[in-house]
């Protein structure tokens, strides 16, 4: 029972890694869809089973600010009204790459490409900013899951 224990929790884990601290990696804690900031907590170490949370601290940053992995499951959120990637709102997938880019004007971002749970949609790039990280997944038939879709 304690390897299932530990698999869960590895499984449940949202690792990430921060813009602003290199290759480390820290876990994301739980976030609302409308926060600007989260808390992470590490770096954790590369193996996330045997981890020595001890040696870790938890602190805030902007949600800006995180680089999120591969495999990482996100809802689409804040698109706008006169955008043409609107109906992605709510729309859950998984990140399968990122890229980064720079505009003629010098900002920069980084944009995910999101494999979507509904298999009927195609996958396509969004701007860091229009994604934000799934914790917990309801049943399909919960009625928590028809709220995520109209965030």
């Amino acid at each position: 029972a304690v390897y299932v224990e530990s698999a869960l929790k590895f499984y449940k884990t949202r690792v990430v890694r921060l813009k602003s601290r290199g290759s480390e990696q820290f876990e994301v804690l739980p976030y609302g869809a409308g926060e600007v900031t989260c808390a992470v907590k590490g770096p954790t170490g590369d193996d996330l089973i045997n981890r020595f949370a001890e040696g870790e601290e938890t602190f805030t940053i902007d949600i800006d600010d995180l680089l999120l992995q591969i495999g990482t499951p996100v809802v689409c959120h804040g698109l706008e009204a006169k955008s043409k990637m609107q109906h992605l709102n709510g729309k859950i997938g998984v990140v399968i790459s990122w890229e980064s880019w720079v505009n003629p004007d010098k900002s920069s971002g980084i944009s995910y490409e999101i494999r979507f749970e509904d298999k009927n949609m195609k996958q396509c790039l969004v701007d860091d900013k229009y994604v934000r990280v799934v914790f917990d997944l309801p049943d399909e038939g919960d009625n928590r899951r028809k709220k995520m879709t109209r965030l």
